[in-house]
């Protein structure tokens, strides 16, 4: 997790093979989700190779330290600058988002450019062609990787953590993404809320107070916008009105 920030490569942005003459219109297509599946299983790699080892001969004490001081993910550098936009065309406005459900399925859903390119940039997501970036991981594979990437260590706590926590809250614009996310426990979890992770995280070790995020936070994963909304207790409140009549 430490090094992060030095191992983000413009991996799979890479220029696609030349097209060979003769081939039919299908075969073309195989030979670019072939390449597509080759580019998502070098970040998954790239991903697997960043998880930090813990000796097992250490004590636990010593284990639950060396975790939670590692400082939180960074949004990886390395791309050219304006790179991802060159190669991101968006149609009718939007990217399209494929991935698969915990079960197979095949879904597919729009996003902005700006979008796409935070999770190309956070390595959710890899590039297919010009108008579609795919998943890596389902909802369920994507947990199993952050809670072995954090040897089910809540990194806040230092205590068992089953749950994920998004550090940037998906209220103020965060997404789900190894950069984004980390194994927590319940407890932390909710306390946490739309705090600051790193107010958090201090206020747990009795160093200050859990404020609420601020830019910086945002700043660090390029998370940026205004998130407005309905608040949840009144949107529960219609529900029920709506119920009665």
């Amino acid at each position: 997790m430490a090094e992060t920030a030095s191992l983000g490569r413009a991996i799979d942005i890479a220029e696609p093979a030349p097209a060979v003459s003769g081939l039919s219109r299908s075969a073309k297509r195989r030979r670019k989700r072939k390449a597509a599946k080759r580019r998502t299983e070098s970040v998954k790699s790239r991903l697997e190779a960043e998880i930090p080892t813990v000796a097992a001969t250490e004590p636990a004490a010593a284990a639950v330290n060396q975790m939670t001081s590692f400082p939180f993910p960074e949004a990886p550098v390395g791309y050219p600058p304006g790179a991802l936009e060159k190669k991101l065309r968006p149609r009718d406005g939007f990217i399209s988002l494929k991935g698969k459900s915990d079960k197979g399925v095949r879904w597919k859903s729009p996003v902005d450019l700006e979008t796409a390119i935070l999770l190309v940039e956070q390595r959710a997501a890899v590039i297919v062609n010009a108008s579609t970036i795919r998943r890596l991981y389902t909802n369920k594979s994507f947990k199993d990787y952050i809670m072995r990437r954090d040897h089910g260590i809540c990194q806040y706590c230092g205590n068992h953590g089953d749950t994920l926590d998004h550090i940037v809250p998906k209220s103020k614009g965060g997404h789900t993404t190894p950069v984004n996310c980390v194994c927590a426990c319940y407890t932390c979890n909710q306390e946490k809320a739309s705090h600051d992770a790193e107010d958090y995280r201090e206020w747990k070790r009795g160093a200050s107070t859990p404020g609420t995020m601020g830019r910086s936070g945002n700043e660090r994963l390029g998370v940026t916008g205004e998130i407005s909304g309905i608040p949840k207790g009144k949107r529960r409140r219609r529900k029920r009105s709506r119920g009665r009549k």
